[in-house]
């Protein structure tokens, strides 16, 4: 299980892992606190659909069958389930919530530090079972919920993950338990520091450099380590043009010092333009972060780099053929060529912002382009909620098969498997697999696959559907913080997760209509092909996989990369 533990974690954490199995954007106590600002927002007319509030209901409803952490207090848990039942059922928009709205607040105050403490604690008692399957399954879903809270209170992913693989070096179990006690010492102290964060900015004309006591003509000697000089030397060079913007920022660690200190920034560079006009500042790619006492002082990235962003490397010559005959096709109609350039202008632009919510918006626009109906009384919302998730759920369990086999198929030990795809292996071939594999988590991956291979195909359908569930639930989620950033002007600096998910729904989206575009072939019935023609060929395979769920239907499912 020790060995289980610690390639998880490092898996959850990891910014290549696919993202059906990085960390999750929500544990049980994450979705009280969502249910609760939304029954204010609600209340205040910010929410204009009741579902909104419905769906995340429905999450927390779901999160909280399995949960074993969250506390109820002196309350029936039962009681409160048939509350939260009645909020998820429910559709009259003028009824009163405060009675509900205040049981969430109870549990929320309940669990307000006691709930990391129990994760921790159920961690540790994983650790010590037997390592089966139901004990994989179950620490799996503890691991997915503490690095959750963990992010939801306030320590960056990638702190997360450097003193993950710090703590956990060791490829024996030797001092794991003087490890794990020490690294579950640290993360509960939840202990604050104060962080400098130096910005390195770059005006085009010296008159045009503001009087401002946060710009410094250079950083303190004290205050830069001997290493980042040594490394990073241009970037503490000084010219007459150059200006460094400091911030100091009390919060866990480095990367989030840094997140905060970037809306700082954000609002400098809008004084400067506001009151200057025309001015060109250029912020240098990289930061200077170090704490007070000087011990971790290093440059890091200033630009953030979404999940995900370097599974896939695809050639030029590969996009560059396929746009080229969908461009120069007759039979593919020119409102599908213009939704495809246009949504690729957006990806290519949300790859590009700076800011977390430029990436976003760019994100949303390229998505919901391919979407948006001309009709007055249709809604494009409505038109992506019904039609993205038919899309990305027939070639959700493909897809994760295919990155099981890539990682499986890399060890040496598998050549005798060579050009055989997983989910062709028989039962015979898949439990040899698992016998062979020295990695508990290579196990538990090929133990599920075989569970969703083998037999009939209840299975299949539990897995399809109850991620189907996920899709809605979460591409609600999207829309809403669409409408906070756009209609609201809000400022988010904890949406890096999801902009994630909506990075990768716009890829895969983008990558089937180009898949779809460039294979089809001239028919003597229809000379003229849509973006409909796109989505009724998906609700067909939809609701052919969902009619018996066949394991050859869902594998037969078409998954090319032209983008990634």
């Amino acid at each position: 299980m020790r060995d289980f533990f610690k390639n998880r974690l490092l898996e959850l954490l990891h910014k290549d892992t696919l993202d059906s199995y990085r960390v999750k954007v929500n544990n049980a106590n994450s979705l009280l606190h969502e249910l609760y600002h939304l029954l204010f927002d609600w209340k205040v007319g910010k929410i204009k659909r009741f579902e909104t509030v419905q769906y995340t209901c429905m999450e927390l409803l779901d999160q909280l069958k399995n949960d074993e952490c969250i506390s109820y207090g002196e309350y029936e848990k039962d009681c409160i389930i048939e509350e939260l039942k009645k909020l998820e059922s429910k559709d009259e928009k003028n009824a009163s919530w405060d009675y509900t709205q205040y049981l969430i607040f109870r549990l929320i105050d309940i669990n307000k530090d006691a709930y990391l403490e129990r994760l921790f604690l159920k961690v540790t008692l994983g650790i010590k079972e037997n390592a089966c399957q139901a004990n994989f399954i179950q620490l799996d879903r503890l691991l997915n919920c503490l690095i959750a809270e963990l992010i939801r209170i306030g320590y960056s992913k990638n702190f997360l993950y450097i003193i993950t693989k710090s703590a956990f070096a060791r490829k024996d179990d030797i001092g794991f338990d003087c490890s794990f006690e020490k690294y579950k010492i640290r993360l509960l102290e939840k202990k604050k520091e104060i962080f400098h964060v130096f910005f390195k900015l770059i005006f085009d004309k010296t008159e045009t450099i503001p009087d401002n006591t946060e710009l410094i003509k250079s950083i303190p000697t004290e205050l830069i380590t001997a290493k980042a000089q040594q490394t990073n030397s241009a970037f503490f060079e000084q010219t007459e043009r150059t200006r460094f913007l400091h911030f100091e920022e009390n919060v866990l660690d480095a990367n989030t010092s840094l997140a905060e200190s970037k809306l700082k920034l954000s609002t400098f560079l809008d004084k400067i333009h506001l009151s200057l006009g025309i001015v060109q500042v250029e912020v240098n790619k990289s930061t200077y972060i170090t704490n007070t006492n000087n011990s971790k002082g290093r440059c890091i990235y200033t630009d953030f780099v979404v999940d995900g962003t370097s599974i896939d490397t695809v050639p030029y010559e590969k996009i560059d053929h396929a746009l080229s005959s969908i461009y120069s096709s007759n039979i593919i109609s020119a409102d599908v060529k213009d939704r495809i350039n246009c949504s690729l202008r957006h990806f290519r632009l949300g790859n590009d912002a700076r800011d977390m919510e430029q990436k976003f918006i760019n994100y949303w626009i390229g998505l919901e382009y391919i979407f948006s109906v001309p009709e007055k009384d249709s809604s494009t919302f409505t038109r992506i909620k019904e039609n993205l998730p038919i899309v990305l759920l027939c070639g959700y369990m493909k897809r994760n098969f295919i990155y099981i086999n890539n990682l499986v198929m890399r060890d040496k030990d598998r050549e005798g498997y060579s050009g055989v795809n997983i989910w062709d292996f028989d039962e015979t071939m898949l439990n040899e697999l698992i016998e062979k594999s020295p990695s508990s988590l290579i196990k538990f991956r090929l133990s599920k696959i075989k569970s969703l291979l083998i037999g009939n195909s209840e299975k299949r359908k539990d897995y399809l559907k109850r991620h189907e569930n996920h899709l809605v639930w979460h591409i609600v989620r999207l829309y809403r913080l669409r409408n906070e950033l756009i209609h609201d002007a809000a400022i988010k600096n904890n949406i890096v997760q999801v902009t994630s998910n909506l990075r990768y729904y716009l890829a895969y989206m983008l990558n089937q209509i180009i898949h779809y575009f460039c294979n089809i072939t001239e028919s003597e019935v229809k000379s003229d092909y849509t973006i409909n023609d796109f989505f009724y060929e998906y609700k067909l395979l939809y609701h052919n996989i969902k009619k018996y769920y066949n394991k050859d239907i869902i594998f037969n499912v078409a998954i090319e990369t032209y983008i990634s």
